[in-house]
């Protein structure tokens, strides 16, 4: 696509009816800018959902155990962990074109290496972790596709748009499970015994297809001069805004708290930051407030994304042992793999309807709400799963058996299907409205990295404590802390604003507060 003639048009007064065509051009441009955003994280996500219901079985086929797949769940992140923060700092500096080339190049040569291992001739569970680490730095384009939405929308945007890419996030890690049932007992040799596809390696053939195909669609598609000022319904938002408003959009779309004095109206220092509903004009969060709310949520991102990776580590040996498949050979089955992936793609749809949720309530129902809720089912979720745990295998008959299994298909749907949903995916939006209109690419990589430290030590969790019962009560201390930690930042924000909409967390807003609750 020409960029050129797309910028050309910026800043010139046209005709009516050419105004009319280059918005209308524009604003596709603009959504495919916001496809392309959402493939690349699909494809970089989908290499933790892939291989959900058989890293467990692939490492024992290599020789190893539990221990090996928290390690090479901590090795992804660790080299997402690099990779947020270096391309967080490269986005600001540079063509977000070539990041996701990069980005995308990682992930192709990491996903080549898994499929290596499972060959006669190679058999390396070495191999194996460091292709993890390179797929893993190739998903750190996170803070990119982050920083990314957040360059083209509005302020009252972020929630909408962040909710619809943590529906895509969950997509990829929670719903492409099910693709394991289909390749099902297919051995096909490629390269002789070099390259082999079958139920252990297809993830890493689907996923090397997936990412040359979005590496295709961004240089193709990819147009620099796409903003905010081309978001759908931008022209539409300023007459619906106050007259301030309205002239600090036409200035500069949206006003930066980092380091700025705050803003005045009529010669009333600091009006903005005092506004009141009655005003029509949203509470403006203090530097203070902002600061403590950025390290609120990534406290917050930290231990909703560690506790995921938990259960990422443990939800396939829990299932195994609830259907009562203790034993190596029953555990490698065909049929247990198929059940598996039958069941997390069933779990993984009901957590479709956590984030139809947000987006049908996210005009009513503030951020700080949707967290405390999450977190709320996490903690639902994972006491009923300590008491599962302390029970099972205690019986041997049918019907306890298949009691034990409802109960804990119950705290799954608490945890996989509502809390995880729920917190990763508003956390976001959360702290982007914090930021409020500065630029995002350095603080979304340090946001991003918490959660990669959190997959970094976390997952090691199941396999140094002494019992599940007692991993599932961390969990629960965990979301305990979370709920509190939130409830006072609630507190504190609410009462030096005087309004509890101030919580929406606009550290520049633009929304109207009396829609929040």
């Amino acid at each position: 696509m020409d960029n050129q003639p797309l910028a050309a048009t910026r800043g010139k007064r046209l005709p009516v009816d050419d105004e009319s065509v280059t918005r209308r051009r524009r604003v596709r441009s603009w959504y495919a800018r916001m496809v392309l955003i959402h493939l690349s994280e699909f494809g970089a996500e989908a290499a933790r959902g892939l291989v959900l219901p058989t890293l467990f079985t692939y490492v024992q086929e290599l020789g190893g155990g539990l221990a090996d797949v928290g390690l090479l769940t901590a090795l992804f992140s660790v080299g997402r962990f690099f990779s947020s923060l270096l391309f967080g700092w490269l986005c600001d500096r540079t063509s977000i074109r070539v990041l996701y080339n990069v980005a995308g190049g990682c992930a192709v040569l990491g996903n080549l290496l898994y499929v290596l291992p499972y060959s006669p001739a190679v058999r390396s569970r070495t191999l194996l972790a460091f292709s993890r680490f390179v797929i893993g730095f190739g998903a750190g384009n996170r803070s990119v596709c982050r920083a990314n939405i957040a360059l083209i929308t509005r302020v009252d945007q972020r929630l909408q748009y962040f909710t619809l890419f943590a529906t895509i996030l969950f997509l990829a890690y929670a719903l492409t499970p099910g693709l394991a049932s289909v390749v099902g007992d297919t051995e096909i040799q490629i390269v002789g015994d070099i390259l082999q596809f079958n139920r252990f390696t297809a993830p890493g053939f689907l996923l090397v297809a997936l990412n040359s195909l979005t590496i295709c669609f961004n240089n193709l598609i990819f147009d620099d001069s796409i903003s905010r000022e081309d978001a759908p319904g931008a022209v539409d938002a300023i007459p619906q805004c106050s007259k301030y408003t309205q002239e600090e959009l036409e200035a500069e779309n949206a006003v930066s708290i980092s380091s700025d004095t705050p803003q005045t109206v009529e010669g009333e220092p600091e009006a903005a930051a005092k506004a009141s509903p009655s005003s029509g004009l949203p509470p403006i969060l203090s530097d203070r407030a902002v600061t403590v709310g950025m390290l609120v949520f990534i406290f917050l991102n930290f231990n909703s994304r560690g506790i995921l990776s938990i259960f990422e580590t443990v939800n396939v040996p829990l299932f195994l042992e609830t259907t009562n498949r203790t034993t190596v050979e029953a555990q490698d089955s065909l049929e247990a793999t198929q059940d598996a992936s039958a069941f997390y793609l069933v779990v993984g749809l009901l957590g479709l309807v956590s984030y139809a949720a947000v987006q049908l309530l996210r005009n009513k129902v503030s951020d700080v709400a949707f967290l405390l809720f999450g977190f709320s089912m996490l903690l639902v979720g994972n006491t009923i799963l300590l008491t599962l745990c302390m029970d099972l295998g205690d019986s041997k008959s049918v019907n306890n058996q298949q009691q034990q299994f409802d109960v804990f298909v119950t705290a799954e749907v608490f945890v996989w299907s509502i809390g995880c949903p729920l917190t990763s995916a508003v956390v976001v939006s959360a702290f982007s409205k914090v930021l409020g209109s500065r630029p995002q690419g350095l603080l979304m990589g340090i946001f991003g990295s918490s959660a990669s430290v959190a997959r970094m030590v976390l997952p090691f969790l199941p396999s140094l404590l002494a019992s599940w019962p007692l991993l599932f009560l961390v969990n629960m201390v965990l979301c305990a802390i979370c709920i509190l930690v939130l409830s006072l930042y609630l507190r504190s924000v609410a009462s030096s604003a005087a309004s509890y909409n101030s919580v929406q967390l606009h550290s520049d807003g633009r929304e109207s507060p009396s829609r929040q609750v």
